[in-house]
């Protein structure tokens, strides 16, 4: 199986849209940072999203490709590659097999997006290739609601502008 270790455009014609979560255990939020780009590498949009929640890291992870669907839906992205750095999050998903815990529950709720829309996918990528969404999970625990923003903020230009490679895959 190939990882990626550093971020490579989407498909043309389809978004990528890269998602990490992180669990804020002091406040007991589940923090949210999803980042949109187009298919030459740009900016499109990104997204901070809280939970209180005291879920687990594990089961809080789902939450990313969940919270990711419903908001590339909301933006009208019909094609979408969904990227994420927790291997055991993303192959429950490609290959699901029923799970009675709350892991399981929470995974059955996304794998229909995944297994009926032709259009969206999910893979597995290094932290590497995925440390734009990780950071603004990590700055969502200093927030108090969710946040929506269209134009770059400071905390991941750095990693926007030294992580895009140009090559598709």
């Amino acid at each position: 199986m190939h990882t990626c270790s550093k971020w490579h455009c989407p498909p043309l014609g389809f978004v990528k849209c890269n998602v990490d979560a992180t669990v804020c255990s002091s406040t007991q939020v589940v923090g949210l940072g999803l980042v949109l780009r187009d298919d030459t590498g740009s900016f499109l949009a990104c997204q901070m999203v809280l939970y209180a929640s005291s879920l687990m890291t594990k089961e809080a992870e789902v939450l990313g490709p969940l919270t990711a669907l419903s908001w590339a839906c909301f933006m009208n992205y019909s094609k979408v590659v969904f990227e994420m750095d927790v291997k055991t999050v993303v192959d429950a998903i490609k290959y699901y097999k029923e799970d009675a815990t709350e892991f399981g529950s929470l995974i059955a709720g996304s794998i229909t997006f995944f297994h009926l829309e032709q259009t969206f996918s999910i893979s597995f990528v290094k932290r590497q290739a995925n440390e734009v969404a990780h950071t603004l999970a990590k700055e969502t625990c200093f927030h108090a609601c969710p946040m929506f923003f269209s134009e770059i903020l400071s905390c991941i230009y750095a990693y926007l502008s030294l992580m895009c490679s140009d090559s598709h895959h």
